[in-house]
């Protein structure tokens, strides 16, 4: 079990990765003797030393990417917190907040705020529900599947206790709001005085905040349903889900956000005209309906019960993703980026009453592997929105779990290098699953979480980038 205390690492890349003046400077100590019994190499020795010179205090150089990683510490209740899925994010004062889980007991919240060397525990759904007489015996939560959401000042999540898409979930309780106020350090159940002591019967696989409104949406699974939040009076409404869902089960992990409106968007994974459409819910109708030329280009999901390809060396093959599920907003929220499971990226942007959708290209691996289809789960748009970074995981075909930078201006995409030579301490011992989107500190590092499944790897790693 790890400590209280949060276990550190600092990495930058190493002196064979990025050039070195003392470096330059100790050749040419060490080679004078030989100028002096070879004085015709003296010209090449000198240009080759400058070079090297020149080339340390070249941009690239001097902006070299530095890592820095930490390992989540165990709960005092025992919970080692071993995976995270999606739930790692960032508030307007860089305050960096990750929820983590064992995937089968208990899900807590830790935070690392400005200034902060560790992230530390903040609270724990079992804890928090039990002290408002909300935890039955037997009741477990698997994870947060949200983005810690802020709002107002405060951290939203909400739980997601069976992830299949089918008709188990009514032997589960259904999601419990919860709510963590920085201000005053309490994590607390919000679900305690709702009817059955949950929000819904379903559970809770994404979510939003509506600042200006002051509200949050969420995506309800396993039907598919969009449900609303109020805060101040506490109050869970389900909005239902758009009339042309055929299928009673299927999943809503979609990116999602909000115009200036309130009008929400979002994707649904299928097949079909219909799914290959961005799909909104506008509040002031309390209607659903589809942006017809907002187009996704990827393919659609296996058929079910298709074969999949065969397993090598103890790999999957890449999962095909076609709806956006990971993004950021700039600061506005007139502008949002996203990006679908493969890296397919696209810019919704708001002027006036108008609205622009565009799709901008595709994160790719470098030759020779750029037909290989690769899979993120991570996503962090650049304060000057130029550059959009993402961390492939490991599937059949990746020649290397990398760091890489898109260009939003050219829609091509280079890599930075590979994490393990960033930050070893992340990809290390299993820990092939990546997330993380739109979590960025005070000092313009961002934020992943790296973990292996079914525990493998250990107590989730977080390590934060400076790009």
């Amino acid at each position: 079990m790890e400590g209280a205390a949060t276990m550190k690492y600092s990495r930058e890349l190493t002196e064979s990765q990025q050039p070195s003046l003392s470096r330059a400077a100790s050749t040419l100590i060490t080679q004078w003797r030989w100028l002096v019994l070879h004085p015709r190499i003296l010209k090449h020795i000198l240009s080759s030393t400058l070079a090297a010179m020149i080339l340390c205090l070249s941009p690239q150089a001097l902006s070299a990417p530095t890592a820095e990683s930490f390992r989540l510490p165990s709960t005092p209740g025992g919970l080692d917190p071993l995976q995270c899925w999606y739930a790692l994010g960032s508030t307007p004062d860089g305050s960096i907040y990750i929820a983590a889980s064992d995937h089968k007991t208990n899900s807590a919240l830790f935070e690392k705020r400005t200034g902060d060397q560790a992230f530390r525990y903040v609270g724990d759904a079992q804890h928090a529900s039990m002290l408002a007489n909300n935890w039955e015996t037997g009741e477990t939560l698997e994870k947060f599947h949200v983005r810690p959401t802020y709002l107002d000042g405060d951290i939203y999540l909400g739980g997601l206790n069976y992830s299949y898409y089918n008709q188990g979930y009514s032997k589960k309780r259904g999601f419990h709001w919860y709510r963590y106020r920085p201000s005053t350090g309490q994590f607390e159940d919000l679900s305690a005085q709702a009817p059955d002591g949950t929000a819904s019967p379903f559970q809770l696989e994404y979510l939003i905040a509506d600042p200006k409104h002051h509200r949050l949406y969420g995506a309800a699974v396993p039907k598919g349903h969009l449900v609303r939040f109020d805060p101040h009076t506490q109050k869970t409404e389900d909005l239902g889900r758009p009339p042309e869902l055929k299928k009673n089960y299927l999943p809503s992990d979609s990116f999602m956000w909000v115009n200036s409106r309130g009008r929400v968007y979002f994707a649904m994974e299928g097949r079909g005209g219909w799914f290959k459409r961005i799909h909104y819910f506008d509040p002031n109708s309390n209607t659903f309906g589809t942006m017809d030329d907002w187009k996704l280009q990827g393919p659609p999901p296996r058929k079910k019960g298709k074969q999949k390809q065969q397993v090598k060396g103890g790999l999957k093959p890449s999962p095909i993703g076609r709806i956006p599920k990971v993004g950021q907003c700039d600061p506005s929220g007139k502008r949002c980026y996203m990006s679908d499971n493969n890296g397919r990226i696209y810019r919704w942007r708001e002027t006036g009453n108008a609205e622009q959708w565009t799709y901008l290209g595709q994160v790719r691996f470098p030759a020779p592997h750029e037909k290989q289809r690769l899979a993120t789960r991570t996503f962090q748009l650049s304060a000057d929105e130029k550059s959009i970074y993402m961390v492939n995981e490991r599937y059949l075909g990746a020649p290397d779990i990398l760091l890489h930078r898109f260009d939003i201006a050219t829609g091509h995409s280079e890599v930075i290098a590979p994490l393990s030579q960033l930050a070893p301490e992340a990809v290390g011992e299993g820990r092939e699953l990546h997330c993380g989107h739109n979590a960025w500190d005070a000092e313009g590092r961002f934020y992943i979480a790296s973990f292996g499944m079914s525990g493998k790897g250990g107590n989730v790693v977080v390590t934060a980038i400076k790009p």
